[in-house]
């Protein structure tokens, strides 16, 4: 019982977070267009990349 509790408050902060946004057409339009079509990243991208992947390797 006391893990299906643990699960509903689980449940319901997971609600209390939630946000919507509702987008123009437009909007709507480009946010669809940059998630199938992502830009390739640039350097400060690719550098913080590396430095990531020196600093947390093997963990």
């Amino acid at each position: 019982m006391k893990d299906a509790n643990k699960k509903q408050e689980a449940n319901q902060l997971d609600t209390e977070t939630q946000h919507n946004c509702i987008l123009n057409d437009t909007d709507r339009d480009l946010f669809i267009s940059l998630i199938e079509n992502p830009p390739e990243p640039n350097e400060a991208l690719k550098l913080a990349m590396i430095r990531f992947k020196n600093e947390y390797k093997g963990e």
